[in-house]
């Protein structure tokens, strides 16, 4: 049995022990929660950033399977015969047996050849009432 007398205790031996060490005790426990804390928190932003980085992963494997599509479909449309025939014959100039190729000039010179059919009439503005003589006779 103990006897107290303000911050001192004795204990049954006579021995004194001091009202320090509990405090010591929840300053430590305060401390060691407060590093459990930041803790907690510096491993939840590195979770944030890492989901974050997933997600812009996943974007651009979206993004290059898209492309990895379009080109896909670009290679089978330039394997077809038909491509490969209008290259053959727009670039190259080549044509099948029988066939006569004709090359025009370009659009500018097809146009000096052509005659001007529409020619601008210059047209003298006449008040309403002269318009209206022309229309009887007068």
């Amino acid at each position: 049995m103990g006897l107290r007398f303000s911050s001192l205790e004795i204990d049954e031996r006579g021995g004194r022990r001091s009202a320090f060490v509990p405090k010591l005790i929840t300053i430590g426990l305060l401390i060691l929660s407060i590093l459990i804390i930041g803790a907690f928190f510096r491993n939840f932003s590195k979770l944030k950033k890492a989901k974050e980085k997933i997600a812009e992963k996943e974007r651009e494997i979206n993004d290059l399977k898209k492309k990895n599509e379009e080109i896909k479909n670009r290679l089978k449309e330039i394997s077809s015969d038909s491509y490969i025939e209008k290259q053959l014959r727009d670039s190259l100039g080549m044509s099948k047996e029988g066939e006569k190729v004709v090359v025009l000039p370009d659009e500018e010179t097809l146009k000096s050849f052509v005659p001007n059919i529409y020619t601008k009439e210059e047209v003298t503005e006449q008040t309403n009432w002269k318009k209206w003589l022309d229309f009887f006779g007068f």
